[in-house]
């Protein structure tokens, strides 16, 4: 599994080098600034993408290792689904394994898990087939518990 570096969002890391080279073809005038955000002290916990960066991270299958919920149930990604640009759940009709067990529903990606209930979506029934939670922060983080399974970003 790789670690976080702050080498990652020097535009010659590779991945990055990657996706800003493809992104200005698309979007020539959009600055880097527009991807992420926040302080970088060296360390992870000072830092924070923005959640349409995590949203292309998901978008693009930008994962290695062995993917575990926060429950510890193993997670395989058959289908991220279709990235959703209008209200509602970030991705739909997604496909997962967790233990082996496949479920088909929709992904909501977060930088922490208490913006589940920052953006309301506890009490909105669009976001009632959500099977997964994807976050960037600590799971500890949370104002309670989310209804699907957690998928903690900054571990892969």
């Amino acid at each position: 599994m790789m670690a976080f570096s702050p080498a990652l969002l020097q535009p010659q890391s590779s991945f990055l080098a990657w996706y800003f080279k493809r992104r200005q073809m698309v979007v020539p005038d959009v600055p880097l600034s527009y991807y992420f955000i926040g302080e970088n002290n060296e360390t992870p916990a000072d830092f924070q993408f923005t959640e349409k960066f995590l949203q292309i991270f998901w978008n693009e299958r930008r994962f290695t290792g062995e993917l575990k919920t926060t429950g510890g149930e193993v997670l395989e990604i058959v289908d991220p689904g279709i990235w959703n640009v209008e209200a509602g759940p970030d991705f739909r009709d997604a496909a997962i394994t967790l233990n082996g067990q496949l479920r088909q529903g929709d992904i909501e990606v977060h930088r922490s898990a208490r913006d589940w209930q920052r953006h309301g979506h506890d009490k909105d029934p669009a976001y009632d087939h959500v099977i997964l939670h994807v976050i960037w922060e600590s799971e500890a983080e949370s104002a309670g518990p989310l209804p699907s399974p957690v998928l903690p970003w900054h571990r892969f």
